[in-house]
């Protein structure tokens, strides 16, 4: 009974130890006919779970699958099946290729009339030079001379450290997609041509990912999306607000039937103007389009990107906020203290909410805005920044980002299970046979914002020529930091102050000096303690225009900005 106990126990360990193994991973042909019906079989040792995903889409043929059976497949155009198997940190994968072949019944050689059946799109070229994409050209048909520009333009880590999905768009000069030059819609040949090697550096170390897949999406074989336009409406945007409707209907007009839409509009005050639909004539007619009647005030930046999060309630979509601004954020605070919204008012909480609900930033610039803060929103929530310097621009990114997001490629892949900041790199090949190198960071895993040392300069006041005289609006914007410093006394305050570019170096400093002194008044009428205050007066040294050229940026310039460090 002794041995027979300890055979037992070696035989139990030797099995809880035995590693991940795929034993068959099959169709029952190779190569079949459209419209044929084959068995897809696969038998798995040892694992905890499995998942098979076809080729061409994000959503799982079979989760937590037996590990041994089969399925009855009908493939309507020549396909890869792949087959992911876990074992707590263990991971193995198999791929299996089927060909799908047309031929005409009336015709007895195969040999001669086999056409392999694969997904087309069509060609859409666009002849004029454009940075933003515009159209749609097959890499057969563009010019061998050619250099195209090749971007990864958004990160995926929802799966790690299962999986980390990079999504590329490629364009030639006059923006168009280069499509045809992975899987399913091109060959393996022209992938493994134009992708090439993949890095992972984390703490200045490179790793070579090996193992990597490249697929090419389109249309209905792109993903599903919810969007939420969070659209700037402060008293700054004027009659750029025209502009800015103009691009919105561009926007909603080019949205593929199976996405979803929220519109926010915001400025002190946050507003849900149109819930989440996939109804384009719904959007259109509850956008309201009245200019900024009922808004025109303060620029909660923050605390609106927070509301879009809020609004993007379908967890089976890729869920994304398109955050446009034309200023400086300057009354979150206010609209989370006074209004009691419990929003988001400091960059690191939108960056946490964001990334708990799996949503990417995608920020758009216009005019004059804090582009280091939209920048870091869109790179730690895994989105891309746009910056628009006129109206026809901003025309261009909102018709750019409806093509974005339904043709791409993207590139999946397992990679080193370490939490922190990661920066893939990839080798890509032009059609002219140079080669460039694309890089994106993001941070995975269990990620402390602290540590980035990221807190905004809140814009809470701007002043006449040479004055430090507050306005009654800055005074209602210093009361709810102040209030916020009540309820946080370890918290601590940095006020910063600016002028113009007019008068000497002497005159200025003096001035900011004045505004950070005006400022920090009304934070001790409001029973915040002047240990807590540290002034910090510019001058002229920090302007947001240099040089300036209009009214209006020797205005932005005048300007008391706030950190609140906790």
């Amino acid at each position: 009974m002794k041995y027979l106990n300890l055979t037992f126990l070696f035989i139990l360990i030797i099995g809880c130890s035995s590693p991940v193994k795929i034993v068959k991973f099959q169709t029952t042909y190779t190569t079949i006919r459209e419209n044929e019906k084959t068995y897809l079989e696969w038998e798995v040792l040892n694992a905890d779970s499995i998942i098979i995903k076809q080729l061409g889409s994000d959503e799982e043929m079979l989760e937590n699958a037996p590990l041994k059976s089969k399925m009855i497949i009908t493939p309507s155009f020549s396909t890869e099946y792949v087959l992911n198997a876990y074992k707590g940190d263990e991971y193995e994968k198999q791929k299996c290729w089927l060909d799908v072949i047309s031929k005409p019944e009336n015709i007895k050689t195969i040999r001669d009339t086999v056409v392999i059946v694969k997904p087309t799109i069509s060609a859409d070229p666009s002849q004029n030079k454009s940075k933003y994409l515009n159209g749609l050209q097959t890499i057969e048909n563009l010019n061998k001379k050619s250099k195209v520009q090749f971007e990864i333009f958004l990160v995926d880590r929802t799966n790690f450290p299962k999986e980390v999905k990079l999504y590329l768009t490629v364009k030639d000069e006059n923006g168009n997609f280069i499509a045809n030059m992975a899987p399913p819609f091109g060959s393996k040949n022209s992938a493994n041509k134009y992708f090439k090697n993949l890095q992972d550096e984390i703490d200045g170390t490179p790793y070579n990912i090996e193992d990597y897949d490249i697929e090419e999406r389109h249309d209905t074989l792109s993903q599903k999306y919810s969007f939420s336009l969070v659209l700037d409406h402060s008293g700054s945007m004027g009659t750029n607000i025209d502009t800015l409707h103009k691009a919105v209907k561009l926007f909603v007009n080019k949205m593929e039937k199976q996405d979803k839409a929220s519109i926010v509009k915001f400025d002190q005050f946050v507003v849900n103007s149109v819930s989440l639909t996939d109804d384009k004539s719904l959007l259109l007619d509850n956008y309201h389009y009245n200019g900024l009647q009922g808004f025109g005030g303060g620029t909660a930046l923050i605390a609106a990107a927070d509301e879009g999060i809020r609004t993007l309630t379908d967890n089976k979509t890729t869920n994304i906020v398109i955050l446009f601004t034309d200023g400086f954020e300057n009354a979150s605070l206010y609209s989370t203290i006074i209004q009691k919204t419990g929003y988001a008012f400091k960059p690191n909480s939108l960056i946490y909410n964001a990334r708990a609900a799996n949503v990417k930033l995608v920020t758009v610039g216009y005019g004059n805005v804090d582009k280091d803060l939209l920048e870091k929103l869109s790179t730690l929530t895994d989105g891309k920044s746009y910056y628009a310097h006129n109206g026809k621009e901003l025309d261009q990114i909102f018709n750019e980002l409806p093509r974005l997001f339904h043709n791409y490629y993207v590139l999946k892949f397992k990679p080193k299970k370490i939490d922190g900041k990661h920066s893939f790199s990839m080798t890509v090949a032009n059609p002219d046979g140079s080669e460039d190198k694309i890089t994106k960071s993001t941070y995975v895993g269990k990620v402390d914002l602290k540590d980035l040392d990221f807190m905004a300069r809140q814009c809470v006041a701007f002043f006449e020529l040479k004055s430090d005289e507050l306005k009654d609006i800055y005074r209602t914007y210093i009361e709810s930091f102040a209030k916020y410093l009540q309820m946080n006394t370890k918290s601590t305050l940095e006020i910063h102050g600016h002028t113009d570019l007019t008068g000497s170096k002497e005159q200025n400093m003096e001035i900011s000096k004045r505004r950070c002194e005006r400022v920090a008044s009304e934070f001790k009428k409001n029973g915040v303690d002047k240990s807590r205050i540290k002034l910090n007066p510019h001058g002229m040294n920090e302007p947001v225009w240099f040089p300036e050229l209009d009214v209006y940026q020797s205005e932005q310039n005048r300007r008391v900005e706030l950190i609140i460090k906790d």
